[in-house]
């Protein structure tokens, strides 16, 4: 057995069938005694004894993978110390983290890898050598891949460069290349079963395959079926998640948004500027004294940090994930010197965000959409002030009566490949080939439930007369008058389900991706050297990216009480010419048991962002036998994403703390007070930031 902490406590994770271990990263995959043939291994396309590999590369075997327990390809990496965190099944913030700038969505349902705390989008994922189609998880269009399209159960090994490699395989190889390799070599038939779960009774996980292959002399076949079920962990069933209305520690950083509701604007009638929150238990519709407000004459108290809602107690641990996928591939030796192969691959990922009840804010909100210039009018029947609000004011609620925000995705994913390989003669020296194609796509659907559509709040927060609850002309369905300042009452709620069903709506959202590419290599040795075989491999490749990113018709419209975004689409093509050479400069002498050098240059013509050249030199120095110093120097890019090209107008909601924020208590500079005041912010310090997230464009 091993610890399993997804809440910040000790536990046990029982096994069921299995046991979890640790993942070695051994130095070499190859390190056995008699085994010399030459291979590629990821960091360079000429074949070279693997003994005597000038790459860091770390080495992840399939029993490796067994004996962590894992079933997430990005959950092994992640462990690695050279991985930074990233994506995987305890993101479930979909709702708070909108549509960043860059248009690649948030990646909801999906796991990546991140080497070096650089961001997925600069860690180049291979499978079998060749590049792995990015994501689709219905958000926007990714630059980066998602983990969960290839099952774990197909790999034979993991191969993780941890160096810059923009030279030998293009853009994205910053940080470091993932390099998976599939199982090919695979003689028998193989079934598997894993199941375990947290001692709490939740978070069960699921894991089935079924493995066969056959090999003969001429013809290699391997399938796999394969299915896991992650299920999910609420944030609630932990210690310090209450729900309600405080977690057991301070939520001075949680939300304004609460269930009983913020407001905030200046009296019109008295001048008085108000900044309160409703009591708990109202029952009924809250009274206002605008002689005592937020007093003891009414159901209002001042506003305070102890009033702010833990929102956390709504999230998931551990994001429900289910996947099902099937994997073949076969070789066969068509002639002595030529193999022709074809794979293909089907995963489909069924997976869940929740995040707490949506916030609703209108008035001076900054959030871009209607809200910010709905007010509630002063007839509307459930407006407890008497006067018309203004867009300056700002009033805030957490409908509870809504439900969670709920984010579910179904991704499919497939992938066909083929190609031919073999060698030939040239003089005394053999010279070794490949050409292949693949063509692979992700395409995603999303939907969200305990969403509102702004447009219909903004007529029932409006004057009476324009929402009677009889039907409109837009619908036949009638508008419903939005109790918005009644809080929770006895904990029922006051928002009824005939006004939920007027403003909420079922929000569905689309991406996908399409990859094609093409490659041809040559490699071998060009001539010997004193100290060793000149070794080369020169290439040629050709890529075309597709994607597009499709919104709701509500939230394209800017009618959503949610983050709005537009629709992307875009496609681009490159073509990279690579020369790559090994260059052995002194052998077996004293304090040089052996001195190399790599270079490498990789030439790319993008359609869309031009032309890119770089270059690599490596130096590898062994004065003894067991010991090597090694060195490189690299240029590397990263070519823009079909997000970042084409991306529209979006929103995301950003943790931002507002320096001017009751600078006379923070202890600001000087120089910041002086720059707030000179920007209009009140000498006083009076002013203080309504909320921790900012809405960002």
């Amino acid at each position: 057995m091993a610890s399993a902490n997804p809440t910040g406590r000790s536990g046990w994770f029982l096994l069921l069938a299995g046991f979890v271990g640790s993942i070695f990263a051994s130095p070499t995959l190859f390190a056995q005694e008699g085994v010399t043939e030459e291979v590629v291994i990821t960091g360079s396309r000429i074949k070279q004894d693997p003994l005597s590999n000038n790459a860091p590369v770390l080495n992840i075997s399939s029993e490796d993978i067994k004996r962590t327990g894992l079933t997430s390809v990005s959950d092994i990496l992640q462990r690695l110390t050279v991985s930074g965190g990233d994506l995987n099944v305890r993101f479930n913030s979909s709702g708070n983290f909108g549509f960043p700038p860059d248009g690649g969505g948030v990646g909801a349902g999906s796991a990546r890898v991140s080497l070096r705390f650089l961001g997925p989008k600069r860690t180049l994922v291979l499978v079998d050598g060749n590049r792995w189609i990015a994501g689709a998880s219905a958000s926007g269009v990714p630059g980066d891949v998602d983990l969960n399209t290839i099952p774990v159960s197909i790999i034979d090994r993991i191969e993780v460069l941890v160096d810059g490699a923009s030279a030998i395989y293009g853009s994205d190889a910053i940080a470091g290349v993932v390099n998976i390799i599939t199982k090919s070599d695979f003689d028998g038939f193989e079934v598997s079963a894993y199941l375990g779960e947290f001692t709490e009774g939740d978070g069960g996980t699921q894991e089935y395959y079924v493995s066969w292959g056959a090999n003969t002399e001429d013809l290699n076949v391997f399938f796999n079926a394969n299915y896991t079920d992650q299920s999910r962990v609420n944030s609630a069933d932990r210690d310090c998640q209450t729900l309600l209305p405080k977690p057991c520690a301070s939520i001075a950083h949680g939300s304004t948004f609460t269930p009983q509701g913020r407001v905030v604007f200046d009296d019109p009638n008295t001048g008085s500027f108000i900044n309160c929150a409703l009591n708990d238990g109202v029952v009924g519709p809250p009274v206002y004294d605008p002689l005592n407000p937020c007093g003891a004459a009414d159901d209002y108290h001042p506003w305070t940090n102890d009033d702010r809602f833990n929102f956390g107690a709504f999230n998931l641990l551990v994001t429900p994930s289910e996947r099902i996928g099937i994997f073949s591939q076969a070789e066969y030796q068509a002639t002595d010197n030529t193999s022709v192969y074809f794979k293909g691959l089907y995963n489909n990922r069924k997976s869940t965000n929740q995040a707490a009840p949506e916030p609703l804010c209108f008035g001076d909100c900054g959030t871009g959409s209607l809200f910010d210039v709905t007010v509630v009018d002063a007839t509307q029947i459930w407006n407890p002030f008497g006067f018309t609000t203004v867009a300056s004011d700002f009033f805030a609620r957490r409908p509870l009566e809504g439900g969670p925000r709920v984010f579910r995705q179904d991704v499919d994913t497939w992938y066909l490949g083929t190609g031919l390989r073999g060698a030939f003669d040239a003089g005394q020296r053999q010279l070794f080939w490949d050409v292949n194609a693949g063509w692979s796509r992700n395409q995603a659907n999303q939907i969200k439930t305990g969403g509102y559509n702004a447009r219909k709040l903004m007529q029932a927060l409006g004057p009476d007369a324009g929402c009677t609850g009889a039907p409109t002309a837009a619908a036949v369905q009638p508008c419903v008058p939005f109790n918005f300042f009644g809080g929770l009452a006895g904990g029922s709620g006051t928002i009824t389900q005939d006004m939920l069903d007027w403003v909420a709506i079922t929000q569905q959202d689309s991406s996908e991706q399409e990859l094609f590419d093409f490659t041809a290599n040559l490699t071998g040795d060009i001539a010997d050297l004193p100290a060793g075989p000149l070794g080369f491999a020169i290439g040629f490749q050709h890529r075309k990216h597709e994607g597009e990113f499709v919104p709701d018709s509500v939230v394209q419209a800017g009618d959503t009480a949610g983050l709005p975004a537009k629709a992307t689409r875009g496609k681009f093509d490159v073509d990279e010419l690579y020369a790559e050479f090994n260059v052995p400069i002194v052998a077996g002498a004293s304090g040089f048991h052996r001195l190399d050098a790599s270079l490498a240059f990789r030439s790319s013509d993008y359609s869309t962002s031009g032309s890119e050249t770089t270059g690599k030199l490596g130096l590898a120095w062994a004065p003894v036998d067991d010991l090597l110093f090694r060195g490189t120097y690299a240029e590397g890019f990263r070519a823009p994403s079909i997000g970042e090209l084409f991306g529209s107008a979006s929103r995301f909601d950003a943790t931002i703390s507002d320096l001017c924020s009751d600078f006379l208590n923070t202890g600001v500079s000087m120089t910041v007070i002086n720059n707030c005041i000179a920007n209009g912010v009140p000498m006083d310090g009076s002013y203080v930031q309504t909320s921790g997230q900012i809405s960002v464009f």
